[in-house]
């Protein structure tokens, strides 16, 4: 590749594919079993745009508890592993790529113009098992992405995704970045770095709510990505 034109940074979880719960179910087994929780179904947890280190803090703040020293890896060492079994052998149930996505990153590899990366907030090894699990894995460089145990405040992870880049030769300007997420918190996101927001309603809201935070461009799926290479063309 040449120097790539623009950075790319695509959102996980409903954006690029559903797993069915199985993010969640993993969260919520470890959360039950290292905090000693009584039942055994799914926690209230809001996910949309969350980051795993940042559900952790909140969940600790919301009991009025200190974290005492190695909680923190012994949980994620736990959720790591019930997801791992959650996803083993590949999807399950109803979990899927979602519409388009494999189309439009074979399109941009074949294109070869751009750096592509992930920002999300899920672990670097829980989006390296999601991504691998379903696929999509081959399509990105894990290691100039951000990610949730990068920092619990998602308007954080986009330096970082920065900086990493830069470590491997590819030096951004924010107005050079289109982060691609389906919450308004990715839009903030992509706001707070200056880069370009692409919204996709994908996930739990609507095209109608992600338009009130004013994204740069707004997609009902990524099955028909004329606008997005227009966007990128800019």
């Amino acid at each position: 590749m040449s120097r790539p034109r623009k950075f790319l940074l695509f959102d996980i979880d409903q954006t690029l594919l559903h797993t069915d719960g199985a993010g969640l179910r993993a969260l919520s087994r470890a959360f039950r079993e290292v905090f000693e929780l009584p039942g055994d179904g799914d926690l209230p947890l809001d996910l949309a745009g969350a980051t795993d280190h940042g559900l952790f803090e909140d969940f600790l703040a919301r009991r009025g508890e200190a974290e005492p020293p190695g909680l923190r890896s012994h949980f994620f060492s736990i959720y790591t592993d019930h997801l791992r079994i959650e996803l083993e052998g590949g999807p399950k149930k109803e979990g899927r790529v979602l519409p388009g996505v494999e189309s439009l990153l074979d399109l941009l590899r074949e294109r070869n113009e751009h750096l592509l990366g992930l920002l999300t907030g899920n672990t670097r090894c829980g989006a390296e098992i999601k991504m691998t699990s379903y696929g999509l894995a081959g399509h990105f460089e894990f290691d100039i992405g951000a990610y949730g145990d990068d920092h619990p405040d998602r308007n954080r992870l986009g330096p970082v995704a920065l900086e990493r880049a830069a470590g491997r030769g590819h030096t951004f300007e924010p107005t050079r970045v289109v982060i691609i997420g389906d919450t308004p918190r990715d839009i903030h996101c992509a706001r707070h770095l200056g880069a370009a927001a692409v919204a996709v309603a994908t996930g739990g809201f609507s095209a109608a709510e992600l338009a009130l935070h004013e994204p740069d461009l707004l997609l009902t799926s990524l099955e028909e990505p004329t606008s997005l290479l227009e966007l990128l063309d800019a």
